[in-house]
This record gives structure tokens, sequence and C-alpha cells, in this order.
């Protein structure tokens, strides 16, 4: 209310001055603020439930709210003693006001001051939409302090002249189904355990094994031959020592409550057979003996799932409480491996991401150390080798320093993935314009060459993690440049509503046996168990945790993730150096938010997301064609609407209510091609920042009103709406008339 009496006070004096002022009330209807009312009202509690809900009821229920609380306000403005015009107050949600925004945007849109494209923008899981920097940051509170897992991840350096072990489990086999345990029983594959082996012989086409060597129990060689018959000149041999366990007198029965016990390091519980150290002893050696004769060589293993604990244990260690089973493969499952590895470790914040992850960044000037400690090589900055490698009392390890490199040695250097990508998903080109044709798995051959590599970056530092740094591009605003200039692909890992899609959820699964696989996997809510998994499996070193400050919904409180998203913005960047110009002249009070806040908001504002996936709010006047399935058509350029008699000119339809979903029902048909709205709404700040002319109609009604009015003399708000109202008043402003909006302002506390 203060600004409130300020406004109601200049205005006075202004009068008994003797000039005329026009004291209209102005209602910002829409936007997120008003839906949000309306679904605690509802009781609803996302954008998915607003759409099973019916957009038209939630429309109808919303409108009919605004109404009751403009009238709540205008009791409360009556009672203050404001002396303001309520009955002729433009709302809005009126149908003139939005017609004024379409203008507007088709204005822009020609000027090429408008443009769609993919971005990483703050997103709000829980409401569906992307957010600006300027709305979040508006008021205190916006960041709010909370406590995460901070990961050191191990990147294993590829290799060209390391040797490479691939292990393939045997598909599924009748006993495999009954849950009977087989050990040496030659069981052969059922149906499913063939489709199993054909299917991962299929994935494995590309490949080039210099061996494949399989146990010579049918299940495994059958399997090993159908994987052989894509590779004709590959030999295949089979080795006893990668028979399955001896187990004793538990061969052939079903599970029993005490079977997992059995592959756990000092439970054993076999009377005959062979104990978990008997199998450890004979792979181990088994497996050195490989690295020995088969050097540098690419070597395929077809084997049994007990085998693949201990094949596992040798390359990534044994697990601390000694339960090997949480590293088993399923039936037709492959694992890759390599000699002598050297790892990157890298650090993040956000665990949630390391699925997305496609590049790692460096500072090519910063110098490096390969670490060796317990058996495994590290590369960290030497810089911070003291701090990472301490444990979890934070005492110091011993390690020892094997050499030093600078980064410039590292950039370029190629690494294996962390989570290999599972069947039906598919990378995005980030770097490059041309679109890719073919299915995913095109696709994804042709994006593979730029992926896993190390890059430099100049923002790698050294005061904290360890001057390695992960790059998810879909998922991080530094990271996306960096996959914009290096052609690094992106990976959409989460939907829309913050759940990884169902063939990552289930890929994680794999890692956690311990949650609910058949539940939806949020972020938010997995993030501490992802990274707890991830360590158990040997992929993360070390976890920590740390308190940071992280942004949330200003309007919902959700934590925000900064996720690549379609959108529609206007360039900021093309008018910066105007808008600097033309704060000028503008009077301030205080005079310090000039050149403070005000300006330094101009200085480093990002291009404006002006588009939102929501509903109530002025529906975005663009039409783009699509084919009679309803999907889109590539390459034809979109109708933008300015007014609603070109629409009905285009479409034939007149609309009482321009407002979804009654809008999205317009359908263009030019050229004998289809066109369709696309389903976004106008950020409601577009709205605002359209006042100074939108309120009279412009350019349909006053224009000559509004063109001797502009710009307008006083404004007033809090402190907030330096980087929020007034901002995006002069950003239209300019953008338009190529002039500031107002030329006094007070800013109160």
């Amino acid at each position: 209310l203060l600004s409130s009496i300020v406004k109601d006070a200049i205005p006075r004096y202004q009068t008994m001055k003797g000039k005329r002022v026009e004291r209209v009330w102005g209602w910002d209807c829409h936007g997120l603020p008003a839906e949000r009312f309306t679904e605690k009202k509802l009781g609803i509690h996302s954008r998915q439930e607003v759409i099973e809900y019916g957009i038209e009821n939630y429309i109808n229920a919303t409108r009919k709210n605004m109404e009751q609380t403009s009238s709540e306000w205008e009791d409360v403005v009556d009672r203050i003693g404001r002396w303001v015009d309520f009955k002729g107050a433009y709302k809005t949600m009126d149908k003139d006001y939005m017609e004024s925004i379409w203008w507007a945007f088709k204005t822009l849109h020609e000027k090429g001051k408008i443009y769609e494209g993919e971005k990483v923008l703050m997103y709000c899981t829980l409401d569906g939409t992307p957010l600006s920097k300027a709305e979040v940051t508006m008021d205190a509170g916006a960041y709010q302090d909370v406590t995460d897992p901070s990961v050191y991840v191990k990147f294993r350096i590829v290799d060209e002249n390391s040797t490479q072990v691939y292990f393939v489990r045997h598909g599924q086999t009748d006993w495999n189904f009954s849950h009977k345990i087989m050990g040496r029983a030659d069981i052969e594959l059922n149906d499913v355990g063939k489709e199993q082996a054909r299917e991962t012989a299929e994935n494995l086409k590309d490949e080039k094994f210099d061996i494949i060597i399989s146990s010579p129990l049918q299940r495994a060689k059958q399997t090993a031959e159908i994987i052989k018959s894509y590779h004709k000149d590959t030999p295949l041999v089979f080795a006893d020592e990668l028979l399955e366990r001896d187990f004793g007198e538990y061969e052939g029965k079903k599970n029993p409550g005490d079977y997992f016990g059995l592959w756990n390091y000092g439970n054993d519980k076999l009377e005959k057979g062979e104990t978990t150290n008997d199998v450890e002893k004979r792979i181990f050696a088994y497996l050195e003996n490989l690295k020995k004769k088969y050097a540098g060589k690419k070597i395929l293993v077809v084997a049994h799932g007990g085998i693949g604990l201990l094949i596992q244990a040798y390359f990534s260690g044994i697990p601390k409480d000694n339960d090997l089973l949480k590293l088993v493969a399923k039936n037709g499952e492959l694992k890759k491996f390599t000699y002598n590895t050297i790892n990157l470790l890298a650090w993040t914040t956000t665990p949630w991401t390391l699925p997305a992850n496609t590049a790692l960044a460096v500072n090519k000037d910063v110098v490096y150390v390969e670490v060796e400690l317990d058996g495994e090589r590290f590369i960290v900055a030497k810089d911070l080798v003291k701090k990472v490698f301490t444990d979890e009392k934070n005492q110091p390890l011993e390690y020892t320093v094997v050499r030093e490199m600078k980064g410039e040695e590292l950039v370029g250097l190629s690494y294996e993935p962390l989570i290999a990508i599972p069947n039906g998903m598919g990378y995005t080109s980030i770097g490059k314009k041309d679109e890719k044709a073919g299915d995913i798995a095109q696709q994804n051959a042709a994006l593979v060459a730029d992926l896993y590599k190390i890059h430099a970056a100049d923002y790698v530092e050294t005061e904290a993690g360890t001057g390695i740094v992960h790059i998810a591009p879909t998922y991080g605003e530094e990271d996306y440049e960096l996959a914009k200039r290096n052609n690094v692909p992106g990976l959409h890992v989460v939907d829309e509503n913050g759940f990884y899609y169902e063939p990552m959820a289930q890929k994680l699964y794999e890692f956690m046996p311990w949650r609910n696989a058949d539940e939806p996997l949020n972020v938010w809510e997995s993030n501490k168990d992802v990274a707890k998994s991830l360590k158990k499996a040997g992929i993360v070193w070390k976890i920590d945790y740390i308190t940071h400050s992280y942004p949330h919904c200003h309007r919902c409180g959700t934590k925000l993730m900064y996720r690549a998203h379609p959108s529609w913005f206007m360039d900021i960047d093309g008018q910066r150096e105007k808008m600097l110009e033309k704060n000028e002249p503008i009077n301030w009070f205080p005079q310090h938010v000039k050149h403070g806040r005000f300006e330094k908001t101009v200085e480093s504002a990002p291009d404006w997301n002006i588009s939102r996936d929501r509903f109530w709010a002025t529906a975005m006047p663009v039409w783009k064609a699509v084919d009679e399935h309803g999907s889109l058509i590539p390459g034809v350029q979109p109708i933008v609407v300015g007014d609603y008699d070109e629409l009905e000119k285009l479409s034939g339809k007149r609309l009482p209510d321009y407002h979804r979903p009654w809008i999205d029902d317009v359908e263009i048909e030019k050229d004998g091609v289809r066109y369709k709205r696309i389903d976004k709404v106008m950020d409601s700040w577009f709205e605002a920042g359209s006042m100074p002319f939108a309120q009279f109609h412009y350019p349909f009604e006053n224009k000559e009103k509004f063109e001797a009015n502009f710009p307008g003399d006083f404004i007033v708000e809090y402190i907030g709406q330096v980087r929020a109202w007034f901002y995006y008043m002069h950003a239209m402003s300019i953008a338009l008339f190529g002039q500031n909006s107002f030329k006094n302002v007070i800013v109160t506390g």
C-alpha cells in the first residue's frame, strides 16, 4: 500500500498545480500469481492436474477469482482515501488489451526483434513453465540456502592402446525364469534369451573385436554364437575359466532365503562347491592373463551372472559391504571395462544431471596432476589435490603424484560415458544448425563423433571442486554455450514435470534396487539416492554435502532447474546500448538506482524469454503448419497474427473470448496447408510492459491520445519492480517506439 499512497499524493499535487491528471486503476490479471491463487482454491498441484481438470473449467474459475479480487481491492483503496477511477479501469484480461498485445508481438516479430529458439532457462517443474531471471530475482527470498550432495565423479579416459573388455551375460533360460540356481548345469537359452542375444548382437554390430571368449556352457555358448554371426572374421574360443560358479548342493534349487548371502565375502554357506573367494581367485587370475596375452586389444567375454560380478569387482573394486550382488548384470546386458584406466575426477553439486553428461571441461592454462591412490589413478587440478584427497572426516589420504601436465594436454581426449544411453532415447544437436535425418539410431550415430570429449573453458577455476567440470548441455547455461561453440550434442533426460524419462528412470533404478521401480522418478526427490547409488556402483568416488544458495520459484516455492527449453525470445542484446542511452534523461529517485540496480539490470539482461507453457494469459498469436496427423511441417514459415480482424480473414472465425482453450480451436488454411496455433501464452510481464499503450487499445483506438501523452510523466513502485515492471516497460518502449516510457520515477522500499 505504500506505493499506492505515493500514487495518490503526486497526482493530487499536480492537479492542484492546474494540470489534468487522469487517475485510472489498472489490473494485472494474468500469469502465475493468478493461476497459483486459483490452484490453491481448487486443490490443484501441478500443470498436469490443470489439464486433467479441464482448461476451460480452469480458465473460467481463474477469471471469476480475478473479478472477485478486484472488488476486494476497491474496498481497500477506498478505505485509504485514494482518488482513482475503478469503473474505467483497464484489465490485462480484457479483449481490447489483449489485441494490443498481439499488435506489439507482430510488430516486433516483423522488425526481427522476436525469434524462436532453445536456450537454458530457469524452469519450474511444478508449474511446468520457464521463467525469466528478472521475475525470479525481483523479490528477496527467491534464492534459498539448501544442502545438496556434491559428488566427485570418475570419468575414465579412453586410451586406444589400452586393453578393453566387453562383458555380456548370456540370455535368459527357463531356469532363470523360474529362479533356479544353475551353476554348472548345462541349460539352453529359451526364446526370450535368444531374442536378448540377438538384440545385444545388433547393438554390438559396429564394434570391432579382436577375439570373442565364451564359457563352454550352452547358455553362454549360444549367446556367443549369435553375436559371432555378426562378426564373422572374429575368432570365437571357449574357456573353462569362465564356467559359472559351482554352487554344490544349491544347484537346481529355487533361490533359497539365504541364497543372496552366497555372494557376500565371509558369508558362504556352501558345504560343497566354490566359495566367493575361490571364484575371485579364478577370475582375477584369468583377467590378469588376458591383460598380458591381449595387450591393446578389444575382447568380448560372454559368460554368466556370477562371473560378471567378479569381472566388475576386478575393474571397479569390491563394494565396501562385500555385497557383490549389487553389481549383477541382467540377462543379455552389456558392460564395458578397461585395464589400467586413468580417471578424470570431476565435481558437481547437481548429481541428478549426471545421466545427461556429454562432455567435460578443463582450463587449458591450469596445471593438473595424475595421482595414484589405492591402486586407482586420478587427474585433478594441482592446486586442489590436498582439498580433494581427504576422507569422510576430512583427514588427508596417502597418495602418490605420478606426473604433471597443463590443461591443454587434456583437451581433445575422449572418455567413457558414465551411463549407457537407454534404447529409445536420442541425443539432440546443439552446436550444429543442420537437422540430422533418419530415426533415433541414425541421429545418434551421426552425433556420436562429438560426444564424450574434453574441452577448454576459461570459466573453470581452482577455488573449489577438482578443476574439471561435468558438462550437461541441456541443464546448464555455461554448459549449453560450450556445447554450441564445440558442436557437443545434448541429452534430455528429464520431462517438463521434473521426472526422468522412463527409459532413463529404469536405467537408474538398476543402481537403486531399494526403490520402487514402478513409480515415476522425480529429480529433486531422488537426487541424494542417485548420488549414493552411483557411489555404490563405483562411478562416484566421494560424496560431500554442501550448503549453497539456490533459486526457487517465486510463486510456488519449488526448486528451479536450469533446463534447455524451446521458447520465444525478444532480442535485448540488439537494443542494450539504446536502453542504456535512453535511461540517461530519466529522473530517478533515489538517484543511485539509475546507475545502480537499473543500469546493472540492463547491462546484464539476457534476451527476454517471452513465452510461457501455461494457460491464463494472452495467447501467443502464432500459427504453424501441420500435416494430416497434426505433426509440425518443418521449413514452413509460421503465420503471426496482429489483430482480430486479420485472424477472421484468415480463419473465418471471430471469438467472444480469445483466451485458451477457445483460441486453440481456431485453425487457418492457406495455400492448401493447415495451420494450428502453438499452445504457448505470453509472459505476463510482456503484458505489464505494454501498459503505456495497451491500456488505450492502441493502435486500434486513442492513437492521438496515447502519442500526445507518451512517455508518461511519473511512475512509482517498490524496489523489486526495478528489475521487473520498470525494466520491462523500458524494454518494450525502446523496441516499439525507440523511446523511454517514463520521465520521472520514485522507487519505494
